[in-house]
């Protein structure tokens, strides 16, 4: 049995909604994960649409977006650690400018969470 490579990142919605949000990625990944066909499932309940990279018969990397109140989950996944892992790094990256979200903002995030963990500890 082969194990998955999986990570899910969740987004607040800005308003923005999901139409396009998948749109650039296939060539964003083409120098990352070698594929040969793209499909794309969706479904109404929940919200939730899959792109699926393939190689043959093969599902070798995807990306499912969940809509659930107020906010997207995105989980990536797949088989081979190395490419996963280097789709994921890319993945977060569109998805991050996609939601507008600034390096300067993760680190604020950070800043502030690193002083209310030392507020209670104290």
């Amino acid at each position: 049995m082969r194990m998955h490579t999986l990570e899910k990142f969740e987004y607040m919605d800005g308003g923005k909604g999901a139409d396009g949000m998948l749109a650039g990625l296939p060539a964003k990944l083409v120098d990352t994960v070698e594929f040969d066909n793209l499909s794309v499932t969706e479904r109404p309940t929940p919200r939730r649409i899959t792109l699926w990279f393939r190689q043959g018969i093969k599902h070798v990397f995807h990306i499912q977006i969940i809509r659930k109140s107020g906010r997207y989950v995105i989980e990536m996944g797949g088989v081979d650690p190395t490419k996963v892992l280097k789709c994921i790094h890319v993945c977060k990256k569109h998805f991050d400018g996609w939601f507008k979200i600034a390096p300067e903002d993760i680190k604020r995030f950070e800043k502030l969470d690193l002083e209310d963990e030392s507020a209670t500890n104290a």
